[in-house]
């Protein structure tokens, strides 16, 4: 159930900025090659802050469950 309404949050959330990207006159894929130009320009800060949201978000899940 939780991982049907994180996957229409998404595509939700997605739909609705292709929308307002394409009634502000750009493209509706416009937002996405922005955020790939700016993650492909900062690289070496995209895998910092990637790996630690995914140590993160690992860490929380462990002391969430229980294990410590």
């Amino acid at each position: 159930d939780g991982i049907k309404q994180l996957t229409f949050s998404i595509i939700f959330l997605f739909a609705i900025i292709s929308l307002f990207s394409q009634l502000g006159g750009d493209s509706w894929y416009g937002p996405y090659v922005w955020i790939g130009s700016v993650i492909s320009d900062n690289a070496e800060v995209s895998i910092i802050l990637t790996m630690v949201l995914v140590m993160g978000l690992w860490w929380y899940e462990q002391f969430n469950g229980g294990y410590y």
